[in-house]
This record gives structure tokens, sequence and C-alpha cells, in this order.
């Protein structure tokens, strides 16, 4: 099992004639009814600063930031994690995270995320604000793209008119609209890219800026591409951005992953404290219990939306809990500890 960011659409057995025909009908009303809502929502949209904290050079006033994402598991589209943290600014610290496994009712079409995953987003903001108003973040760093998209409202901008929340889109990947391509002249843009806070306008062909390609640490060979969400201009999204960067992913994003991550870590030392306190080497483990405690493992990390590269560590390490000899060499995590693991990315 792998999990993407965007689920590709599955094929099941291929439908009659008539049925097919119909499918098809109903598929292009919904696409027509979800662009005209788009258009009516896009009027209401906001490119500008709203707030005085976006305009002060060091954000004073700014106090909360919120991250928020939808991961899926590959082979199952129709399911997903909608997370929620808050940080602290500038601390960036977690004050508040909420995570709800959610089942989605519309179906994936390029160009229409935002119908899919917006819902659940927007339903975890509002139990934030019954349960806790206080700590409602003041703008929201959103995984995807806000006008940086192929009618110029991505789920950013979604988000921000639905929440009425100040929306910032960064994406870890180019979405080629508007003659943008992920072709050698923006290969070479990326290579002049030395420093960290170096950046790059994502211009299109009708001429409108759609977003910044910046390199947001100076140990990352990639950019991150932001987007005005709502409520927020560029200039200011970009140098707010970057101040949450400690590694390529900026912490209100970066947060999600990690604390999946750590909350399974638990579970993983709770396995290796319980095996250690009965003083068991592997070698006294039986081979079915071996394969049970492999095969636990690997269907719990399937179950997590995290990185390849994550997943290849942890797989790493769960071959290696199931061949090594004796219980103080498997403590050992590859990259030789947590915070290895968790800085990934």
């Amino acid at each position: 099992m792998e999990f993407t960011d965007r689920p590709e659409t599955q094929v099941s057995e291929a439908p009659g004639e008539g049925e097919e025909e119909q499918n098809s009908k109903e598929e292009a009303e919904t696409l027509t009814r979800w662009e005209r809502e788009q258009h009516d929502l896009k009027e209401k949209l906001i490119t500008c600063n709203t707030e005085e904290w976006q305009d002060h050079p060091e954000f004073v006033g700014l106090e909360r930031i919120g991250g928020v994402d939808l991961s899926y598991p590959k082979e199952n589209d129709n399911t997903a994690c909608a997370s929620l943290v808050v940080l602290s600014y500038p601390a960036m610290e977690v004050i508040y995270e909420e995570y709800n496994m959610v089942t989605l009712d519309a179906p994936y079409k390029a160009g229409f995320l935002a119908f899919r995953e917006v819902p659940s987003l927007a339903a975890a903001l509002q139990k934030l604000k019954e349960k806790d108003p206080g700590m409602m973040p003041q703008v929201l760093f959103v995984d995807g793209n806000g006008i940086l998209h192929h009618r110029g409202f991505g789920v950013a901008c979604h988000l921000g008119i639905l929440t009425n929340l100040p929306c910032i889109g960064v994406a870890k990947n180019l979405l080629q609209v508007d003659g943008l391509a992920n072709n050698d002249e923006h290969k070479e843009q990326i290579r002049q890219l030395q420093d960290s806070g170096d950046m790059f306008q994502l211009t299109g062909d009708t001429g409108c800026i759609l977003g910044t390609a910046l390199k947001s640490s100076s140990k990352s060979s990639k950019p991150i591409y932001i987007s005005v969400g709502h409520k927020m201009s560029l200039k200011s999204a970009v140098r707010l951005v970057h101040l949450c960067c400690k590694h390529r992913v900026p912490e209100p994003i970066r947060q999600i992953n990690i604390i999946l991550l750590l909350h399974y870590l638990c579970c993983c030392v709770s396995v290796l404290v319980w095996l250690s306190a009965m003083r068991l080497s592997m070698d006294g483990v039986p081979s079915a219990m071996k394969t049970f405690i492999s095969t636990a493992f690997m269907k719990a990390l399937a179950a997590l939306p995290l990185s390849n590269k994550r997943k290849r560590y942890l797989s790493t390490y769960c071959d290696r809990l199931a061949v090594t000899e004796s219980m103080p060499d498997i403590i050992g995590l590859p990259g030789g500890s947590v915070r290895d693991l968790c800085i990934l990315g």
C-alpha cells in the first residue's frame, strides 16, 4: 500500500453503453455546476493585505498560524485523513492538532479538487471555532495552490472564501497551467537559486503573476511554490512562508506529518519496550511472531499519510526488526534517531 497527495481514479468494471452515456452526462453536468460555483466564489476573492499585521516588517500582531492538509491511501480514494494544526508565531510551537479519517463524496477531477477536499478541512476549522475560538488561526497555510490554478481559483482560494480566513497556497510541485512548464528553462531557473530566500516569479502566458518559486532552505535542492489564497498579498505571503521554514516545507504543514509520525513511533516503541522487558532477543521469538510483528508494522505504516521517503525509512526499520539478532541493535533507527526521521523532506 502506498500514499499519494492526490488520488488516482480507480478503474472498475466497465459499464454498459447506456450506463456509460448516463454517467458521462451526469459528470458533465457536475463539472459545469462546479465551474459556475468557482466563478461565483472567485468574484469574492481578495488578493491584497487585509490585516495590519500583514504589512508589518516582523508581522507584529500575528500569533497563530494554521496548517491544513488532506492525505489519501493510494488504493482507496474514497477516504482520507483531514489534518489541522495550529502553531504559535513566531515560536512555531504546536498549540492545537486535529486529525480525522473522513469519507469523500465528490470524485477527483483535475481543476476541481476543492470540491473534494475543502468540506472536510472547513469542518475541522468550524469544529475548532466552536470548541475554542481563541485558538483559531489568523492565517492558513494550505498544502496546495491558490490562484496558481487552471481557472485561478485553487483549494487555498476556495477554503479562504468559505472560512473568511487569510490563506496561502504552498505546493511542493509546479502546477503546469497558463504556459508554466517544468521544462529546461524552469529547471535552469531553479539551479540559479543559491541561497535560502532566493526566488523567481511564476508568470503565465497571459502575463499574470500566478505565484513565486522560493528556495525555502539552503539545504533544499527543490523550491516550493507559493500562491495567493485569500486576503493576503503574494509579497507578504512569500515573506511569511519563508520565516516559517526551518526546512524545505514550512512548519505549519510539515508539523502535520511529524506529529502523525511521532504517534506511530510511540506505538512502535511500546512494542520494543514490551519485548525488552521480557528480555527476548529476536532469536528467541518464534518465526510466526516475527511475521506477525512485521506484518502489523507494515499495515500500520501503510495506514499513515507519510511521504514515500519516510515510509522507506520505516520499512527498512521493519526489515531490521525481523532479522536483527538482539534487541539493543534494533533500537537504533535508520538515520540515527527519531529526530532524523522527523526532519526528512
